[in-house]
């Protein structure tokens, strides 16, 4: 069955580029939060 196994390469390829592209905006996100933190903030203030 060529079609189903085109279907699941197709699946992998999609997963794989989904995951990178979450772990770019992760990245990105993390650095704005970072960015956005006033550096005299005392760290000891987590909750």
């Amino acid at each position: 069955m060529p079609d189903q196994r085109t279907s699941i390469h197709l699946a992998a390829e999609y997963g794989a580029q989904s995951m990178q592209t979450l772990h770019e905006w992760a990245v990105w996100a993390l650095d704005r939060i970072d960015q956005a933190t006033p550096a005299d903030r005392p760290a000891e203030h987590s909750g």
